[in-house]
């Protein structure tokens, strides 16, 4: 009876034990909630410099600008670059990139923003990013405005002696009947073999681009006159212009007496020998004229 009754209780415990690991098995798995997890900190940012003054060359020019948080994010930092616009034109004037993506764990990146180089003298240009808007996450940033101006590196220098002279009693337009050709020489009276306003144009213009630091020196050939009065001399006074696109950086500048063509000197086509003389002299330095 004891082995009976013993043997009964081992059985009824170990199905009270396949019973409990049953439903053991049964409860709602953990999905710890409520544990703590990583979270990304709040951080500011900084953006190096600015405002930023670029002067325009004929290729483009680079400019980067960093973004820099004060700790590391343990996620990627996006931040969305907008255009605030201003006079010169995205995509003619200058190209930036869109966003900003600062890798996790690391504290900076860069937008570089391109100014396209062109050969137009223009007026200075500006314009404006803003870095950050409400769609910036995982730090605390608050948006930035960084102001930009190109100017540019190109002044067209423009010389006319268009107008009207009274020849022999009959009234006549210079420009039909006197062509004059600029050369530019350095110091030494060198012909530095830049030919842009020596086409027999009236007027002419040069664009002085990329020239290097120093003085330029322009000198005018009388080439071609049908002007001949019977008596006296008839003058062709000149007029030159410094300009940048819609502004004038100088007034027009007359020329000195000695330096003034008239009927009376020797053309190039009729003698072979045209009468040379100095208009002006330009000084280039560090970008400026």
């Amino acid at each position: 009876m004891n082995n009976k009754m013993n043997k009964f209780l081992l059985r009824y415990a170990l199905f009270l034990a396949v019973l409990l690991v049953g439903l053991s098995s049964c409860k709602k798995q953990d999905d710890f909630t409520g544990d703590a997890t990583w979270k990304a900190t709040s951080t500011a940012g900084s953006i190096n410099g600015g405002p930023h003054t670029i002067v325009e060359k004929n290729e483009d020019i680079v400019v980067p600008i960093t973004l820099t948080l004060t700790e590391p994010q343990i996620v990627d930092v996006r931040i969305n670059i907008t255009d605030l616009g201003g006079t010169a034109t995205n995509g003619d004037d200058y190209t930036f990139d869109n966003v900003i993506i600062i890798p996790a764990h690391q504290t900076s990146g860069v937008c570089n923003v391109t100014i396209v180089g062109d050969h137009d003298a223009e007026d200075d240009e500006t314009f404006s990013l803003q870095f950050g808007d409400s769609t910036t996450t995982n730090v605390s940033f608050d948006t930035k405005k960084v102001d930009f101006t190109i100017k540019s590196h190109d002044m067209a220098l423009t010389f006319d002696w268009s107008g009207t002279a009274n020849l022999n009693g009959t009234d006549i337009e210079l420009c039909d009947s006197v062509d004059m050709d600029f050369y530019v020489m350095d110091g030494d009276t060198v012909d530095l073999k830049i030919y842009d306003a020596a086409t027999g144009a009236c007027p002419e213009s040069i664009l002085i681009s990329n020239y290097e630091n120093g003085d330029y020196y322009f000198w005018v050939d009388f080439y071609l006159s049908k002007v001949h009065p019977t008596t006296g001399t008839i003058g062709f006074p000149l007029k030159i212009s410094a300009t940048r696109g819609a502004n004038t950086d100088a007034k027009p500048i007359d020329q000195p007496s000695e330096s003034v063509l008239t009927s009376a000197d020797p053309d190039g086509v009729t003698t072979g020998n045209g009468a040379f003389k100095s208009v002006i002299k330009v000084t280039v330095k560090d970008d400026g004229f």
